[in-house]
């Protein structure tokens, strides 16, 4: 899991300060970074729903046994 894990955070850490540029034959498209535009930018559309928490639960208690929580990715 370790492995995994430090493999996962290290391509959504790159991914996630590439540049998404300018489209002009795309003009839905919202450039920037994808980490500021999900945590800053309030003019993008939220298409996100509310996930069962009951199902949550359930996969929570699967991962628990895999030492999940053990990491810190500092």
């Amino acid at each position: 899991m370790p492995i995994i894990r430090k493999s996962i955070f290290t391509f959504v850490r790159t991914w996630n300060s590439h540049l998404i540029r300018k489209q002009s034959n795309r003009k839905h498209v919202v450039s920037g970074r994808p980490t500021k535009l999900y945590n800053h930018n309030k003019d993008v559309k939220d298409c996100g729903y509310v996930p069962d928490e009951a199902f949550l639960d359930e996969l929570d208690q699967i991962a628990s046994a895999w030492g999940m929580y053990e990491a810190s990715f500092n």
